[in-house]
């Protein structure tokens, strides 16, 4: 599955959920003016990759640790002023 929050003008959030054969895939994200908070459910024995607009790797964190060392993450690069996240299953 591919997420990819998109905020602009007059849209500052956004929520959506659909039940999969696997589970529950969910996703929230909030933009305020200084930074963008993330959630994101991953059933098991799915992978997701999440595009982060306008984002540099040094400042993402999942639970707390920096993304780059964080469990469950695939991979981490950079394209243009985006962040591209590959991941596992989790929350």
């Amino acid at each position: 599955m591919e997420i990819a929050p998109k905020p602009g003008v007059g849209l500052d959030w956004a929520e959506g959920t659909f039940e999969s054969m696997y589970g529950t895939i969910r996703s929230y994200w909030i933009k305020d003016e200084e930074e963008m908070v993330v959630e994101v459910t991953v059933p098991s024995n799915t992978t997701a990759t999440i595009t982060l607009p306008n984002a540099k790797t040094d400042n993402i964190l999942e639970s707390g640790t920096y993304v780059n060392e964080a469990k469950g993450i695939q991979s981490c690069t950079s394209t243009n002023s985006d962040v591209v996240i590959d991941l596992g299953s989790g929350s």
